[in-house]
């Protein structure tokens, strides 16, 4: 049986390797973003299964979400302001 946590693990730490290949000879920046933008689907992909979701749950994401926001526009607000 397939432990779906533990793919889930794996295709984040492949997203996290991916991240740094610019530091290696011989890779294009072009396919960095789509290499780690397929390790970063798999890897929800492999979640919602665990879930036995079509769908993953943004319910506990959402306030998560508003706040970082906010902390970004205070940040951008006091950077002006020192303009």
């Amino acid at each position: 049986m397939v432990n779906w946590r533990k793919q889930t693990a794996h295709f984040v730490a492949k997203a996290c390797a991916e991240s740094l290949a610019p530091a290696h000879p011989g890779v294009t920046l072009r396919h960095l973003a789509s290499n780690v933008a397929s390790h970063c689907r798999m890897a929800r992909l492999c979640a919602n299964i665990e879930h036995e979701e079509d769908q993953p749950s943004l319910a506990n994401a959402e306030a998560a979400l508003n706040k970082q926001i906010q902390e970004q526009f205070e940040i951008l607000g006091q950077y002006l302001e020192e303009k």
